[in-house]
Order: C-alpha cells, then sequence, then structure tokens
C-alpha cells in the first residue's frame, strides 16, 4: 500500500470471492509461512493488511447483511476514526 493509499478494488475483488473464514485463514497461513492461498503478493506485510481489511468487510456483509459497497463504506469510516485519533 504505497503511502497510505488503500487498494479498495483488490479489497473488494478479495472480499467478493472469499468467506470471511477463508481470508482469515489465509491472514493465519501468511503469517506462518510467508504466503497464502487467497493473495500472491511480494510485500507480505502489505498482503495480510489487505486480506485483513477485506476479512473485515466480508465480514461485515456475512454477519450484518449489508452490500460491499456498506460494508467498504463502514471500513472507511472505522479508518478515518483511527487516524484522527492524536
Amino acid at each position: 500500500m504505497s503511502g497510505n493509499k488503500v487498494n479498495v478494488r483488490q479489497i473488494r475483488l478479495l472480499a467478493g470471492r472469499y468467506a470471511a473464514g477463508e481470508l482469515h485463514a489465509c491472514i493465519r497461513q501468511a503469517i506462518d509461512t510467508g504466503s497464502n492461498a487467497c493473495l500472491a503478493i511480494a510485500d507480505q506485510a502489505e498482503g495480510i493488511s489487505l486480506l485483513s481489511m477485506a476479512g473485515f468487510v466480508r465480514a461485515r456483509m456475512e454477519q450484518d447483511d449489508v452490500s460491499i459497497s456498506r460494508a467498504l463504506r463502514i471500513l472507511g469510516q472505522r479508518m478515518r476514526s483511527l487516524s484522527a485519533v492524536p
């Protein structure tokens, strides 16, 4: 994630393709082995970050029964609220 830019397209793609449990398993795999089955990316820190955000989005979709667009807005709101804390 170059700078502070979030790859929303990649998050949307991952959240649409995988269930929350699958994304969680890929995060665990990336932490344990350095690679994962969900996302091929050289920078593992960036990969884990993307998988985590996609997992959050997918979990909102599954738990709150909201669209992917709404879940992405919720993620954005949470991220903005975290960056506003001094």
